[in-house]
């Protein structure tokens, strides 16, 4: 439960690696740039927040997420690796 929000999130860890948090901080940044432009919101997630965490000395970015379910990773591992149908 996130106080912030009075909800349940999902909050994506990025390791504290150079080029990972760049990649994270580039999709942070075209995610909110999606939802400041509106549209049908049902085909993009929600990323409600970001921030960077440090813990023993390691920052590490984290983003905030609405809770949908399964990551793709283990959607994918469950089907056996197998491609799926995008519709």
């Amino acid at each position: 439960m996130d106080l912030k929000f009075n909800q349940v999130v999902a909050v994506k860890v990025i390791r504290a690696v150079k080029r990972y948090i760049e990649s994270a901080k580039v999709e942070a940044d075209i995610l909110n740039d999606l939802r400041k432009k509106g549209g049908d919101q049902n085909y993009v997630v929600d990323l409600k927040d970001f921030f960077m965490h440090r813990d023993r000395g390691i920052e590490n970015l984290c983003l905030v997420f609405e809770p949908l379910g399964k990551s793709l990773y283990d959607f994918i591992k469950a089907n056996n690796y197998k491609g799926f149908d995008i519709n």
